[in-house]
């Protein structure tokens, strides 16, 4: 099930002692161009800005790469 929205700004313990959420990185993206192997996404956001391709590479492993 998708999580609440209440989540999206949320930081701090998860329940049953299982570590701790931290947001790293925060902004927009564009989805630009999209193909069953590979997704070109426009990132803005504090860490995370350009241009960036997500590939797939075998089965259900991705890699990402970065264009600008």
């Amino acid at each position: 099930a998708d999580h609440r929205k209440f989540y999206l700004d949320y930081e701090g313990p998860v329940a049953g002692d299982r570590g701790n959420v931290e947001r790293w990185d925060a902004g927009t993206f564009t989805a630009v161009n999209e193909t069953p192997v590979e997704l070109e996404i426009a990132f803005d956001g504090r860490l995370w800005t350009g241009t960036f391709y997500i590939r797939r590479v075998e089965g259900n492993a991705w890699t990402v790469s970065r264009f600008s």
